[in-house]
C-alpha cells in the first residue's frame, strides 16, 4: 500500500506535481481501459489508476490545506474576511473527504489485487 501523507509546504511544488500526477492519472486509466477490453491484469491496472487519483486527490488536498495555512494569518476581524475564510476551510475539509474517498477505492482496488 502507499504512503499518501506529504509534508510540502511551498504550495508552487505542489501546483507542479499536481499537474505531474494529473497526467500519470489520465496514462493509468488508458492502460485500465485496454486492459479491460484485453481482459488481462485488470485488477493490477485497476488499483494503479486508483493509487494515481489518491495521489492526485492527495496533492489538491494538500494545496487547499497550505493555501488556507497562508491565508489565516492575514485574515481579519470583519465579517467579510471571516466568511472568505470560511469558504476557504469548507473547500479544504471537500478536498479531503474526496481524497478520503479516493484512498478508500485505492484501498479497496489493492486489497482485490492481492487476493
Amino acid at each position: 500500500m502507499m504512503n499518501f501523507n506529504m509534508s510540502i509546504k511551498d504550495n508552487n511544488v505542489v501546483m507542479s506535481l499536481l499537474e505531474g500526477a494529473g497526467l500519470y492519472s489520465r496514462e493509468c486509466y488508458k492502460v485500465l481501459d485496454k486492459a479491460k477490453s484485453d481482459g488481462r491484469m485488470v485488477n493490477y491496472y485497476n488499483a494503479k489508476f486508483h493509487g494515481a487519483e489518491a495521489m492526485f486527490k492527495s496533492l489538491d488536498y494538500l494545496w487547499h490545506k497550505n493555501h488556507y495555512a497562508d491565508l489565516k494569518p492575514y485574515a481579519g476581524d470583519d465579517p467579510v474576511n471571516k466568511a472568505e475564510l470560511a469558504v476557504d476551510k469548507a473547500k479544504m475539509v471537500a478536498a479531503k473527504a474526496k481524497f478520503d474517498h479516493a484512498y478508500a477505492l485505492y484501498k479497496e482496488a489493492h486489497d482485490e489485487w492481492m487476493k
